[in-house]
């Protein structure tokens, strides 16, 4: 399946004097018709999403394209798994489903806070979702824990975005939150002549 002949030379950048091996092309070759002929020849395939045993899918419906691939997602309060051009609902035990449509909106709030720091919005628009995301944090880790433990890991590792929340939480060598990300970092707002301090801790 190589295109062309491999042969020793010198490297394309860096040191001339250092020897490499390069692939030097077929004389008179038509590299467009090589590549159909090679990739007529290649067998491969895209594996099926594997569910665990207790998952349940219910139906399938056409992908929203503005739910990313490989994520969760809520339609209706039901929760669907986007995968290509298909977003299957799937039924999980009650406690996991809980966990996983609180992660999802947690993620959500995440990604349109970095959407408002990246467009350059308002102080105040920022400000407003930092206390969300605060608040959505707080309320989540009472109730289900870190986002690193074992049980929101094995919930919502199939999530493309399970990693960008686990970055929430900077951990210890022993695995305890040793503070908030920078992401929720403490802010002031001020009204009037009052402010009020809004500490993530």
């Amino acid at each position: 399946m190589v295109l062309g002949t491999i042969v020793e030379g010198n490297k394309l950048y860096g040191d001339k004097s250092n020897i490499d091996t390069t692939c030097k092309p077929f004389y008179s070759a038509d590299l467009s018709e090589q590549l159909k002929s090679a990739i007529a020849n290649t067998k491969g395939k895209i594996p099926e999403y594997e569910h665990d045993e207790d998952d349940k899918i219910i139906d399938s419906i056409p992908a929203d394209e503005s739910v990313r691939n490989f994520s969760f997602t809520l339609v209706n309060d039901n929760l669907y798994y986007r995968e290509n051009s298909r977003m299957n609902r799937i039924e999980f035990p009650k406690k996991t489903e809980e966990r996983i449509k609180a992660m999802v909106g947690l993620q959500d709030c995440v990604r349109e806070l970095i959407n408002l720091q990246l467009n350059e919005y308002s102080e105040s628009d920022i400000v407003s979702q930092q206390v969300k995301l605060n608040m959505l944090y707080d309320r989540f880790s009472k109730k289900h824990g870190l986002i690193n433990s074992s049980a929101n890991r094995n919930a919502f590792k199939d999530d493309s975005g399970y990693y960008l929340l686990c970055s929430l939480e900077i951990l210890n060598e022993q695995g305890e939150v040793e503070r908030k990300a920078d992401m929720l970092k403490p802010v002031i707002l001020t009204f009037g002549s009052a402010q009020l301090g809004l500490n993530p801790r």
